[in-house]
């Protein structure tokens, strides 16, 4: 056959648009069209992947951030005439990483992959000025402020009132965030401690002597004697002499 034989051949050829996954990681059908048109949005690819990540949900109280690797340009897909789907793909993936496998069910169709990356923030309470050890930690030493939460320590706290009541069990400097690990609750309530025992229901509170029958910190549970009637109740530790019971 001869060169200019060759090349006549080669032109009645269908165009073979030229397909890259992300990152070249993965493998993909490539498409092929006798034209120019008629080719999948990359836009509407990228915004499947986006929309079946935000379908699992946040991380309780945080906010989402999702980045999508971008799609190589030069990837030409045929237009999918079914609703495009989208899957994890298979392999190891971890809460903020992961790969999105978007298919089209045409016959002959195609698969894209995906790989996104999630970042997680949320309000914490951190130390807004240095504190030592064995203080007891009040509005002024803290401020509330957004963090990415893949930094943050295990147990930190969202809410200032949290933290009321309890002693820093370490020192801490301006910017740590407060956590179940630097503080330290102590015991406000001793056994044989006679302390209050307060029932509320509504506008009717009810008081009346006990004492308490183990130790007990703040927020903790304790049995306690009722003096006046011998009964035994458990309440929780709510101050310093102080147990809130259930409403006889």
């Amino acid at each position: 056959m001869s060169v200019a034989s060759l090349r006549g051949d080669m032109r009645k050829l269908p165009l073979m648009a030229l397909g890259l996954t992300v990152l070249g990681a993965f493998p993909v059908t490539l498409a092929i069209s006798s034209d120019g048109g008629g080719f999948q949005s990359l836009a509407e690819i990228a915004e499947v992947a986006r929309k079946f990540v935000a379908g699992a949900g946040p991380q309780a109280g945080a906010r989402r951030e999702t980045q999508l690797a971008a799609l190589d340009p030069r990837l030409h897909l045929l237009r999918c005439q079914t609703p495009l789907q989208a899957s994890l793909a298979p392999g190891a993936r971890s809460p903020t990483r992961a790969t999105v496998q978007v298919r089209c069910a045409d016959p002959g169709g195609w698969r894209v992959y995906v790989p996104v990356e999630v970042t997680y923030y949320d309000k914490v309470v951190v130390a807004a000025r240095s504190v030592d050890r064995g203080a007891m930690l009040t509005p002024a030493d803290l401020v509330v402020e957004e963090r990415e939460t893949g930094s943050l320590p295990p147990g930190y706290m969202r809410d200032a009132a949290d933290t009321s009541g309890f002693t820093l069990a370490r020192p801490v400097v301006a910017g740590t965030v407060i956590s179940a690990g630097v503080l330290s609750a102590d015991h406000v309530i001793h056994r044989g401690d006679v302390v209050t025992l307060i029932a509320q229901s509504g506008t009717i509170t009810v008081r009346a002597r006990g004492r308490a029958l183990n130790d007990g910190a703040l927020r903790a549970r304790v049995r306690v004697q009722n003096l006046g009637s011998g009964r035994q109740v458990e309440g929780v530790v709510t101050g310093s002499g102080m147990v809130a019971v259930a409403f006889p």
